[in-house]
C-alpha cells in the first residue's frame, strides 16, 4: 500500500472519529476495567464467589439481570435478537398481568432508549459528551456496529494470556466479559446500591419507571422462581475457566 493510501485512510479514520464523537480505545478500556469483584491477578475463577462483595449483592444484581436484560448469558450477541423477542413470547415477564405500567411494543422501547447492558455500558464510555445528543447516530453505529467490535477486541486482547488456549479463550472469554458489564453496569451506572431500596431509588433515576413499580417488581421477583434462575446464571459465569479476573 503506498504512503498517500495509508494517508488517506488514516484521514478517513480520524473524520469519522470526530463524526461520531468516539473517545480513545485506551480512555473507554481503562473505565470498563475499573471493576474486578475484589479480585487481582487471580485466574482462580472459585475464590471470585468467596468474596463478600459478590455473594452479598446476589439478589440485587439478579434483579437487576432479570429486569434490565434477563437474555444477556443466553446469547453471544451484544443487541438484542430474534430469538430474545421469540423467548419473550414464550416465557412472559413474571410482572405480566401482576402490575399495571405503560408498556409499548418492542420497536417502541427501542426507538426510546431499550438497549443491552452491553451497549448501555460501552455507549456511555466511549462517546463524548457533545455527541451524546445525536440518537440515531449514537443506536446505529454505537449499538450495532463498535459495541461488538469493541468487546471482540477486549477478549481477542485478554486471550493472549492463555498461551496455547488463545482461539479458544477468544471465543470463550464473551460469557465472562458480558458477567464483567453486569456488575459495571451494578457498581458505576447503579452507583453500587447496599440495599433494597437504594437499588429501586437508582433504578428509577435510570428509567422512566416509577419506584413505586419497582417496589413490586422487586417483591414479585423475590418470590419466583426466577430469582434462583438468574443467580445460578450469574455464579455460572463466574466461574468460567476463561475469565478477566
Amino acid at each position: 500500500m503506498t504512503q498517500p493510501s495509508i494517508s488517506l485512510i488514516l484521514q478517513y479514520l480520524s473524520i469519522v472519529k470526530d463524526y461520531f464523537g468516539i473517545n480513545s480505545y485506551k480512555e473507554t478500556f481503562s473505565n470498563l476495567k475499573n471493576i474486578n469483584l475484589g479480585v487481582k491477578n487471580n485466574k482462580q475463577a472459585k475464590d471470585v464467589l468467596e468474596e463478600n462483595f459478590v455473594n452479598e449483592n446476589l439478589d440485587l444484581v439478579a434483579f437487576v439481570l432479570y429486569v434490565e436484560d434477563r437474555y444477556l448469558f443466553d446469547r453471544k450477541q451484544f443487541h438484542i435478537t430474534f430469538m430474545d423477542i421469540l423467548n419473550s413470547k414464550r416465557d412472559p415477564v413474571i410482572f405480566k398481568d401482576k402490575i399495571i405500567y405503560e408498556s409499548k411494543s418492542k420497536f417502541e422501547k427501542y426507538k426510546r432508549g431499550y438497549s443491552t447492558i452491553e451497549q448501555q455500558l460501552i455507549r456511555q464510555y466511549s462517546i463524548s459528551d457533545q455527541a451524546y445528543r445525536y440518537k440515531c447516530r449514537r443506536k446505529l453505529f454505537f449499538d450495532w456496529i463498535y459495541t461488538p467490535l469493541f468487546s471482540k477486541a477486549i477478549c481477542r486482547r485478554k486471550s493472549r494470556v492463555y498461551g496455547k488456549k488463545k482461539k479458544i479463550a477468544k471465543k470463550e472469554l464473551i460469557w465472562n466479559l458480558k458477567m464483567m458489564f453486569l456488575y459495571n453496569y451494578f457498581i458505576n451506572v447503579l452507583k453500587n446500591p447496599k440495599n433494597k431500596n437504594e437499588l429501586i431509588k437508582n433504578m428509577s433515576k435510570q428509567s422512566r419507571v416509577e419506584e413505586n413499580v419497582y417496589k413490586k417488581m422487586f417483591e414479585i421477583f423475590n418470590k419466583s422462581s426466577k430469582k434462583e434462575e438468574m443467580k445460578r446464571k450469574i455464579q455460572d459465569n463466574l466461574q468460567k475457566e476463561y475469565n478477566f479476573y
